[in-house]
């Protein structure tokens, strides 16, 4: 029991891995922002080859369908913007813990909703690569407090998870 306490809370794992991680999603995102602009007629336009819905399926469950029940162009436009924007700072490390990670993770959960019917299982992996790498993190404090201890364990389960995630899909 000593041994799995020690490994969780005692030091972060994958320093090295974990920076290439988050600059390697971040590259991935801007990349995909990009083609997304540029095909952004067909994809989000007003004759897009998506159509809105705009019904509401619940309070919280609507956060995740903003794009998709909205039929905006606009909204979507600024969607991928602050994506790119978001993407961009991150790499060249102008970062807050957790809040860009989530807001990253948010918008694109909203344009994968929005492309549901164009998504492939890539897709759908990243979506939980970047909700684990909300908590993922970039800069390694060895203050003793617990809410160090506490993204200590964060950081190491959120790195276990992706090996396993990794893991399954070359397994499948």
């Amino acid at each position: 029991m000593e041994k799995l306490r020690s490994y969780f809370f005692s030091d972060y794992r994958a320093k090295i891995q974990s920076i290439w991680y988050k600059r390697l999603l971040y590259v991935y995102l801007i990349f995909r922002s990009i083609l997304w602009l540029a095909h952004f007629e067909v994809l989000f336009g007003e004759h897009s080859i998506v159509y809105s819905s705009p019904e509401s399926i619940g309070l919280i469950k609507d956060l995740a369908f903003v794009l998709y029940s909205n039929s905006e162009v606009w909204l979507s436009l600024l969607f991928l913007w602050a994506l790119l924007l978001v993407a961009v700072l991150g790499l060249v490390g102008i970062r807050i813990y957790f809040i860009g990670d989530l807001l990253l993770w948010f918008l694109v959960i909203n344009i994968h909703n929005k492309l549901y019917p164009s998504l492939t299982g890539g897709d759908l992996l990243l979506n939980q690569f970047l909700f684990f790498n909300c908590v993922i993190s970039s800069v390694y404090l060895k203050t003793g407090t617990k809410w160090n201890e506490l993204k200590i364990l964060f950081h190491n389960l959120a790195i276990v998870a992706i090996m396993i995630q990794l893991c399954l899909v070359y397994l499948v």
